[in-house]
């Protein structure tokens, strides 16, 4: 695949580099203090024995935040792991509609998660630039 930094829209990396930090603060939030983090974001504190599905759910924001630390070095190289943020947002999204839906969630709690989330799949989807079908593109 080409790589060709002409083509790589101007704010892909700063996107990429806020997802990145935003799941490492997810992660480190869910790590370290699980009780105070979620009551800070509106929830009910997690039971003791909750807390290590969460330990596993954060190892796994810590892991994506500091790839995608990486992935914003070069987003176009890593291209897939783009495409997989974009749908782990449209996930989070659906999932916010799908609680708040159900009355499990308020939408006071809700709606800057899943702003977030729609945003973020959004401005993915623009600025992520699409492979040439060009033959010189997959010749060069």
């Amino acid at each position: 695949m080409r790589t060709d930094k002409k083509r790589e829209p101007v704010f892909l990396r700063p996107l990429l580099v806020l997802i990145a930090s935003v799941q490492v603060v997810l992660g480190v939030g869910t790590a370290l203090f699980p009780g105070p983090f979620f009551e800070t974001m509106g929830f009910e504190s997690p039971p003791p024995d909750n807390q290590y599905l969460l330990g596993m759910l954060a190892s796994r924001f810590l892991v994506l935040g500091f790839v995608f630390f990486r992935v914003a070095r070069n987003p176009l190289e890593h291209r897939l792991l783009v495409q997989i943020m974009f749908w782990i947002q449209i996930l989070d999204l659906l999932a916010g509609i799908s609680y708040t839906l159900r009355g499990f969630v308020s939408p006071g709690v809700s709606a800057f998660p899943m702003f977030n989330a729609g945003l973020f799949a959004l401005l993915l989807y623009l600025w992520l630039p699409r492979p040439s079908s060009k033959v010189e593109d997959k010749v060069a």
